[in-house]
């Protein structure tokens, strides 16, 4: 059983569409047959994987994508998924209301948390834009017969966002903050 977890908007949609081409069933925001890719399994802890259909010994990868990227996207996250994200880290005994945090704070916030939520229980991380890379590994761990990357089109959950955050953009938002993001961003292999 396999995990994809992130947050949202990291393209979990895209690496499920992935594993789809070479057989492997793992599904978007529920559980195939061979597991799960979404940003809603982030916030559980592996003993809890079996309530939500995955299995304790499930092998975890940890997506992350650019943060200037995510809160980008974030925009467009309809305040219903934001109630959701509030609810998933309550589960966590964190008190947050998205809704409360103005763009981009609000996306800060929710990658710094669910990324530190995901590399917790993950066996494996790796940044989307270095998915090339991480594939070959990825299969190694699932005992799966390495293959070529399949295309999949990156536009086809792709949402239309009127703004592109920049540092300075989130700097001007909250300054400690975006170091927060700029420093675990930089563990995570992206230039500051």
């Amino acid at each position: 059983m396999i995990a994809v977890v992130g947050c949202g908007h990291s393209g979990t949609f895209h690496i499920s569409e992935v594993f789809q081409r070479i057989g492997v069933d793992i599904r978007h925001e529920q559980v195939g047959r061979d597991g799960v890719a979404g940003w809603n399994y982030t916030h559980l802890l592996r003993e809890q994987f079996p309530e939500f259909g995955l299995t304790v010994d499930a092998t975890v990868f940890h997506q992350v994508r650019n943060p200037l990227n995510v809160t980008s996207s974030l925009t467009t996250m309809e305040d219903d998924t934001w109630e959701e994200v509030g609810r998933r880290a309550a589960f966590r005994g964190i008190d947050w209301n998205p809704l409360l945090d103005q763009h981009p704070i609000r996306g800060m916030k929710y990658w710094l948390l669910w990324n530190e939520f995901a590399s917790g229980i993950a066996d494996y991380s790796y940044r989307i834009e270095a998915i090339k890379t991480a594939f070959p590994v990825m299969l190694n761990m699932m005992g799966v017969h390495v293959v070529d990357l399949p295309r999949v089109s990156r536009n086809m959950n792709k949402h239309e966002y009127s703004y592109n955050y920049e540092w300075s953009d989130l700097e001007a938002a909250d300054s400690v903050l975006c170091e927060r993001v700029r420093q675990m961003s930089v563990e995570y292999g992206y230039e500051r």
